[in-house]
């Protein structure tokens, strides 16, 4: 004799265990958040790669609260070796999870006191390299306490969805990319990108010769561009962020 009303707040819900559902669907996949921040005119550097920083604080913050959610943070090795980024959780107040931190690495360039391969973090540093990477790096930075992961190439690249399979496997749901241009572009063209978090600041860089936020060749067709859906707008202080969904 109880009333029973189903559907209550549902998109809301399945928002909250997305990844789960993505995970569990796409037969144990990471559904993929790639995170972007960038200038009014799409610059996430300038021409000398200077780029801290081009959003707000409030931004930074969020951007470490989508750390603390993630599973795993993914970067190239043009981001590794340009900022030696530390990829940990730091939110004031809170006791924060670091995620594993991902880097791409095709020829094992990484250097041996990168701060990614440094730290005192329960969480683990995998390197992701191609099938010709030399063996004596390998063992060196296995010593360091890496995770070596190798992978198959395509084109000349890192293949990012047979690199999906192998996280998944490992139990990553959330991955969150982090990584320059080239890794943006190329996590888009492999089709792997289930959400986007678009940071816009209201800063112009005013030139073409800074670094744009997606590397490679785009579309010659407008309507086959990538389309974003559900679109969902928010505000942290002067910045927008503009987030939606690929798939």
């Amino acid at each position: 004799g109880v009333e029973v009303e189903e559907g209550v707040l549902k998109k809301e819900c399945y928002t909250l265990i997305e990844d789960f559902i993505w995970y569990t669907k796409s037969g144990k996949k990471p559904f993929v958040t790639l995170k972007c921040a960038a200038t009014l005119d799409g610059a996430i550097a300038t021409s000398k790669g200077d780029s801290q920083w081009i959003t707000s604080n409030a931004s930074r913050r969020h951007g470490h609260h989508l750390r603390h959610e993630a599973d795993a943070i993914l970067i190239g090795s043009g981001t590794l070796h340009a900022d030696d980024p530390s990829l940990t959780t730091r939110i004031d107040g809170i006791e924060t999870k670091d995620p594993a931190r991902v880097v791409l690495d095709t020829h094992l360039t990484i250097k041996e006191d990168a701060k990614v391969l440094m730290l005192e973090s329960s969480a683990p540093t995998i390197i992701v390299t191609g099938p010709n990477a030399p063996a004596d790096r390998k063992a060196v930075l296995k010593k360091k306490g890496a995770v070596i992961l190798q992978v198959p190439l395509q084109d000349q690249r890192l293949d990012l969805n047979e690199l999906m399979i192998k996280l998944g496997q490992m139990s990553v749901v959330n991955l969150l990319i982090e990584g320059g241009g080239t890794v943006a572009g190329e996590a888009l063209q492999a089709g792997i990108v289930n959400k986007i978090m678009y940071f816009i600041a209201p800063k112009i860089l005013g030139g073409s010769d800074g670094t744009p936020v997606f590397k490679g060749k785009g579309p010659e067709l407008i309507k086959d561009v990538f389309a974003l859906k559900d679109i969902g707008i928010l505000r942290f202080e002067d910045d927008v962020l503009i987030q939606g969904y690929l798939k």
